[in-house]
């Protein structure tokens, strides 16, 4: 069921455009080929990281995933932009103000690890009838939040 609902998301979208939107097959023309395979390459690495993400929250549980997702995103978006050409701001006060902040969110990040892993100590079992296992859960999550954040920022590159 779930793929003729996926097949019909991508027919019905694509029909659609061209009969409600005049002149679509011309606008596509304009596009080169680099474009249309780097935004694609991009959507399928960004459905990757959200697979990633969403079976890491039935591994640890929504509390712990939000948790990391709403840390590591912050982490990651507070340090790419000084990796990505504004590496010499963090020596100002402001960028010291910064990194004191990154800092207090990787020890939170860290705690909230430390929380799951000790979660999981304390059950009787580690792994369930669903397959549960909490660190397998976590490296999942990170890996998947991580990689969304940075498929984000490469977005905003232009692609030639």
């Amino acid at each position: 069921m779930g793929g003729f609902l996926d097949d019909g998301n991508v027919y019905c979208s694509n029909s659609g455009g061209y009969f409600l939107i005049k002149g679509l097959g011309e606008t596509y023309a304009q596009v080169s080929t680099n474009v249309f395979i780097g935004v694609l390459a991009l959507s399928i690495l960004w459905g990757i990281g959200n697979l990633l993400w969403g079976i890491s929250i039935s591994k640890i549980g929504m509390t712990l995933g939000l948790s990391l997702l709403i840390g590591i995103t912050t982490l990651v978006g507070s340090i790419l932009p000084f990796l990505m050409g504004s590496f010499d701001k963090l020596s100002t006060p402001g960028g010291m103000v910064i990194s004191l902040g990154i800092f207090v969110i990787m020890l939170r990040i860290i705690a909230n690890v430390k929380a799951g892993l000790l979660r999981e100590s304390n059950n009787e079992r580690n792994e369930d009838a669903d397959g549960k296992n909490m660190r397998v859960g976590i490296i999942m999550c990170v890996v998947g939040v991580s990689w969304l954040q940075v498929l984000t920022f490469l977005t905003i590159l232009p692609i030639t």
